[in-house]
Order: C-alpha cells, then structure tokens, then sequence
C-alpha cells in the first residue's frame, strides 16, 4: 500500500505543480469599500488574482486586448482552441483580428466539438459574465452547458472581459442572473486545486492548471 501510495505522490508531483502542505494556505478576503468606484474595485480584483494564481492583463483598448491575447496564444504554441463565442467573443472584430493574426491556430466553436475534443484543445477561450472582485473570480452561465466546457475541460483557460464587468460580489452578480431560468453557472476562482493526498495542495487536478484574464478597459473604437 505505502508503494502504491508513493508512486502516485510521485506523478502527481511530476505532472502538476504541488503548492506545499495545507498548512501553509491562508485564505484572503478583501471587500470593496461602500461606494468603491471601478479603478479600486479593479485593483481589488487584481489582488485577489494575485492569491488565486490567476494570470492578468490589464489592457487599454482592444487593439491591445488583440495582441495580448494573439502573442500569450502564440507564445504557448497553441495550435487548436476551443472558444465560447458569446458576449465579447461575439464581437466580429475580436475573432477577425485573432484569425489574422494566428493563421496557424484553429479557433474552434465550442458548440461543435464533442467533450473529448474540448479537452484534447491547447486551450479554452471564454468571455466572462462579470469578474467577483472580493474573491477574484470569473463568472460564466450559458444555457448550454457545452459552452462552459471551454472554462473546465481544457489544460488552460484564457478568459475575456471589459473592466465594466467588474463586480463588488457574488451577490451582485447573482441579483443580475436570479431571474434568467435554465442557465447553468461556473465560477471560476483561479486554477484547480486539490489537497485529498496528504494534505498537498496540487493545482490542476480536476481542471485548467493555467488561468489567465485579459481585462480591456476600452473596446468601443473601431479598430
């Protein structure tokens, strides 16, 4: 037994990153002040990203927003993405620019690929509902719960959203979706984790062990 138990401590050390023994996690919970305007509510967020292991990119405008996101897919040679269009994604001039500038990539409708495919993707590309500021994360309903796959079953999730869809907490954004029936709900907060074998904090075990937000700050002009 102790032989078989080592040799699963050694791949899962091996294949994901372990986070040291659970008593070395603490838990931080920062709430906005009342009345907190969009700039102190995005920096809340971005400290909760922080704790989460939670990449981010804070960009100005969607050019921005395009080049970040083509060079972090580029970058990481991702060859196959399995993408949720809807909300930002939806826009014609997000999955134009990203086209032209990674003609090597195939962006995939998530629609339309069976949920083996989802996970074999290099990556799930989704737009978020709202960002939770007080605890750093990413909120997404559909009414399909194939669309979510994109945010579970990929190695990396790279997630899309305006700064405007920043909210102060759970509640908020819930008050917004409490009356829309039939949507199913992911919450998002940081990589996937788990400490069921002795007690080590191990990331990626259920899910995406790489998150990422891209927050655009602008995305009205025309490009």
């Amino acid at each position: 037994m102790s032989k078989a138990r080592d040799e699963i401590l050694e791949r899962l050390s091996s294949a994901f990153r372990p986070e040291g023994d659970l008593g070395e996690m603490r838990v931080v919970r920062v709430e906005p002040a009342a009345g907190a305007d969009g700039d102190a509510m995005l920096m809340v967020a971005l400290r909760q990203f922080d704790e989460n292991k939670t990449g981010y990119h804070v960009l100005g405008d969607r050019n921005a927003l395009l080049d970040s996101l083509a060079n972090n897919i580029y970058s990481r040679q991702m060859r196959r993405v399995a993408c949720d269009f809807r909300g930002l994604l939806a826009e014609p001039w997000l999955l134009k620019g990203l086209t032209s500038k990674l003609p090597s990539t195939e962006l995939l409708d998530v629609t339309t690929l069976e949920f083996a495919e989802i996970a074999s993707c290099d990556a799930g590309l989704t737009a978020a509902d709202a960002i939770i500021a007080t605890t750093g994360t990413i909120a997404l309903s559909a009414p399909d719960s194939r669309r979510l796959a994109a945010s579970l079953l990929p190695r990396t999730h790279l997630c899309v959203a305006s700064v405007d869809r920043i909210v102060p907490d759970l509640a908020a954004w819930n008050n917004e979706h409490v009356r829309i029936p039939g949507l199913h709900r992911v919450l998002v907060t940081g990589p996937s984790r788990s400490a069921d074998i002795e007690k080590r904090l191990v990331l990626g075990v259920h899910g995406p062990w790489k998150v990422s937000v891209f927050l655009v700050q602008s995305a009205g002009e025309d490009l």
